[in-house]
């Protein structure tokens, strides 16, 4: 007759049951490894962003109201836009430099130890309103000396000095005429500028001489 009660007698668990564990456990492991170097691999390397976002954004745009610098202003024969007091645009086309300029008569000759050089100017109204202003105000030269000369309002020949240095400009019209400066001998003209009488006006036009 059997000693043995049910339940008294533990049966260990079976072989495949503790493999399949195992291998369960291996998988979720194996998939944690995966996850983490899929995330490592997809994230932005900040240095290259850095220098991709950057990239020709600075160095290439000139600061509003910055003087412009020798090599990028024009030279005699360029046509730069300005505009009057009111806002309406027009060009000055600054033609040449006649350099000495013979006076038209012995009223106008220059001064002792000066020499007379006259800067011919072509404008041209690019809007629908009158302008107005007067050329031997708006017009200066700079010198060799760096000194800034202003119209000495004399005549020369073969150019008329507008009207008296005032012109008036329809909508769409030109004007031709010459500026006047008494300039000493020993200084050389450098460059032309042209900057309307309008109060506060920071719209400057400049020509490098020749």
């Amino acid at each position: 007759m059997s000693e043995n009660q049910p339940g008294t007698v533990s049966i260990p668990a079976p072989k495949k049951s503790r493999k399949k564990l195992w291998i369960i456990i291996g998988f979720v492991v194996l998939l944690f490894i995966i996850i983490g170097v899929a995330s490592s691999s997809s994230s932005p390397n900040s240095s290259t962003t850095a220098a991709t976002v950057n990239s020709g954004t600075t160095g290439t745009t000139n600061a509003p109201g910055s003087t412009p610098t020798t090599a990028s202003k024009p030279h005699l024969g360029a046509t730069e836009i300005v505009k009057d007091q009111n806002g309406h645009a027009y060009t000055v086309q600054a033609i040449s430099v006649t350099d000495p300029a013979t006076a038209s008569d012995q009223f106008n000759a220059a001064n002792a130890g000066d020499r007379l050089v006259a800067v011919n100017l072509v404008l041209t109204n690019k809007s629908s309103a009158v302008i107005q202003d007067d050329a031997d105000v708006t017009t200066t030269v700079v010198g060799s000396d760096n000194q800034t000369y202003q119209a000495s309002f004399d005549t020369v020949n073969g150019c008329t000095n507008f009207n008296s240095g005032q012109f008036t400009l329809t909508a769409g019209a030109s004007s031709s005429g010459c500026v006047v400066f008494d300039i000493p001998t020993a200084v050389k003209v450098t460059s032309v500028v042209f900057q309307p009488t309008t109060f506060g006006s920071n719209v400057v036009a400049t020509w490098l001489v020749p």
